[in-house]
């Protein structure tokens, strides 16, 4: 009986520590959609973990962030409910949904975040955008 409340404590603990590493994450996705509005690709690529720069190039990357604007300019991102939280071997991976509008077609994105230190960094980025 003496290892139910341990067992909480522990639960809890874990739980308030996924809910402050989901809104730092949060934060750093927040900042890259703000970038993207502001047509900052600098600020955006630097907010992208580095081994997904080793995985695709930095000037991938950038043609990526750029496709949408070919459709309108970013007007919007709105941060969808429901988020993914994985924690690995202490890497904690973070996958949210955004809808952003550019001109006036509405996407469906989503962000992968994964801590580099003690910082988020993006790691993946999809969109359902056809071009």
């Amino acid at each position: 009986m003496k290892a139910l409340p341990f067992f909480a404590a522990l639960l809890l603990v874990i739980t308030f520590s996924s809910c402050k590493q989901t809104k730092q994450a949060g934060i750093v996705a927040d900042q890259f959609y703000e970038f993207l509005m502001q047509k900052n690709y600098d600020g955006a690529i630097e907010l992208i973990h580095s081994d997904a720069l080793m995985i695709t190039a930095k000037d991938d990357w950038l043609q990526l962030l750029q496709n949408k604007e070919s459709i309108g300019k970013m007007k919007s991102f709105e941060r969808n409910m429901g988020v993914n939280t994985k924690i690995n071997n202490g890497v904690t991976t973070v996958s949210l949904n955004y809808t952003t509008t550019y001109g006036d077609t509405e996407f469906k994105d989503e962000i992968i975040l994964r801590n580099e230190g003690k910082d988020f960094k993006v790691y993946g980025y999809s969109t359902n955008a056809k071009y």
